[in-house]
C-alpha cells in the first residue's frame, strides 16, 4: 500500500473513530507511547517492542496529517535534516544511553 494512502485511510479512520481530536493531542499521545516502547525494550520484549513502536508510527502519520504535511514532506526534511546532523559536534552518550549535539 502506498505510503501517503495508508495515512490517509489512518486520518479517516480517527477523523470517524475521535471526533475533535488534533495533531497535538496526537502528539501527547505519542509521549506516552514512546514510555511504552521504552519499557518493551528494557524488558527485551520483542514483539511488544514492535507493537508499541506501530502504535507510535501511527500517532507521528496521524499527527503529520493533522497538519496539513505530506509523508513526502516529512521524509524531505528528514533528509535535511540529517545532513545537519552530520556537520554537529555531538557530545558522549550520557547514562541515559542516548547522545546530544553540543549546543553553543
Amino acid at each position: 500500500m502506498d505510503i501517503q494512502k495508508f495515512i490517509d485511510d489512518n486520518r479517516a479512520w480517527t477523523d470517524q473513530a475521535f471526533p475533535g481530536a488534533t495533531a497535538a493531542g496526537a502528539m501527547r499521545h505519542l509521549k506516552r507511547e514512546c514510555d511504552e516502547v521504552i519499557e518493551a525494550l528494557e524488558q527485551d520484549r520483542k514483539l511488544g517492542t514492535l507493537t508499541e513502536m506501530a502504535d507510535c508510527y501511527l500517532l507521528l502519520l496521524n499527527a503529520l496529517s493533522r497538519a496539513d504535511f505530506t509523508f513526502e514532506s516529512l521524509h524531505q526534511m528528514a533528509v535535511l535534516k540529517m545532513e545537519v546532523n552530520k556537520k554537529r559536534t555531538w557530545g558522549a552518550v550520557n547514562a541515559e544511553r542516548f547522545a546530544e549535539h553540543v549546543t553553543k
